[in-house]
């Protein structure tokens, strides 16, 4: 019995292992396929970074240099301006060097305001005598152009009264008022005469920014529009060849 149950167990393992070869010849052995794996370079360990060539800096800019405004050269006196050089006249006889209207009858006769009241010089301006003094204080005075044959000044007060002359500004005669103006204080009153009085009467005054005119020496005034604005103060100049 025992050496029959060996050969049995002997047949099975013979058997046992020809199943297994024949399993093994049936499954065939599965390959491996490697796959080639690229290589990264390595990175660069300095980048290269071009340099950029540096603009020149400039040295010096040039300034052209401007020739000097030339000096105008002053005119000689003409017919037209017969005026030369200016001098300061001296204030013997006036209240100070504050003057507010001055006017000359003749290249040697002035009339000058100073200080509210009129003075008369008949040396061109070397000394002053007073000529007229009032209250209200004068504020302007008027020359006639034909002074040398009829004598005759205007002045006008702070109260826009019109005052006349007619011996040189020896005596003086109140005529009327120009404009109800002025109170407690002086009004500025600017005078102007016609250039070529008496033969043309009229005369022009501006007083606190509105214009008067009279057509008849002074004795009566109106208002008018002289066609253009001005401000406060303000004196009207005929043309010579009105």
């Amino acid at each position: 019995m025992a050496i029959g149950t060996r050969h049995l167990t002997q047949a099975m393992l013979v058997g046992l292992v020809l199943v297994l070869s024949a399993g093994c010849a049936a499954s065939p052995v599965p390959t491996v396929a490697l796959t080639a794996t690229p290589t990264v370079p390595p990175a660069p360990t300095h980048a290269h970074t071009p340099t950029l060539p540096s603009s020149p800096s400039p040295t010096h800019t040039h300034t052209p240099t401007l020739p000097p405004s030339p000096s105008p050269t002053p005119l000689p006196p003409t017919s037209a301006s017969p005026l030369g050089p200016w001098q300061p006249l001296p204030t013997d006889g006036l209240p100070g060097p504050w003057v507010s209207d001055i006017t000359f009858a003749t290249p040697e006769i002035v009339f000058i305001v100073a200080g509210g009241n009129v003075y008369r010089s008949d040396d061109g301006g070397i000394t002053w005598v007073e000529s007229f003094s009032i209250y209200r204080m004068v504020q302007s005075i008027a020359v006639s152009p034909e002074f040398d044959a009829d004598q005759t000044v205007f002045a006008v007060d702070g109260a826009s009264r019109l005052f006349r002359s007619a011996d040189g500004g020896g005596a003086w005669e109140e005529m009327t008022r120009i404009a109800h103006i002025g109170g407690a204080s002086d009004a500025e009153v600017w005078l102007s005469i016609s250039p070529i009085f008496p033969a043309d009467p009229t005369l022009w005054a501006v007083a606190s920014g509105t214009a008067y005119r009279s057509s008849d020496g002074g004795q009566t005034w109106e208002p008018f529009d002289p066609g253009v604005e001005f401000g406060w103060t303000v004196r009207l100049v005929p043309n010579p060849d009105y």
